[in-house]
């Protein structure tokens, strides 16, 4: 992805605005839209308000979202073992329990 500065747009450092959309929330954050849709499939994301036909993501569920992401140590190699397991299940080999056993709780 480009940086702002090539491409023209402009980055939302605004604290004033209340909701972020998906795009907004993700440049925010520093991370890609797809890593974003991967953490919301698996019910890691943040909480998403609907509004209209929009997706809107407010500052209070973002700062949630990241008291949850910072304070849970094991976020990141959960979330990565999680993604494991689904390629797994899409393969359909015996590894797929193995891994969602591993991916559990600690």
């Amino acid at each position: 992805m480009a940086r702002p500065e090539v491409t023209g747009r402009r980055v939302i450092a605004d604290q004033s605005i209340a909701a972020f959309s998906i795009r907004e929330f993700c440049a925010a954050h520093r991370i890609s839209q797809s890593m974003y849709f991967k953490l919301r499939n698996m019910g890691l994301g943040p909480r998403e308000m609907a509004v209209g036909t929009r997706r809107l993501i407010s500052k209070e569920a973002a700062a949630e979202w990241r008291d949850f992401v910072q304070g849970n140590i094991g976020f990141t190699t959960r979330a990565k073992k999680l993604i494991d397991a689904k390629r797994a299940l899409k393969k359909r080999d015996g590894s797929f329990t193995r891994l969602v056993e591993r991916a559990g709780d600690p």
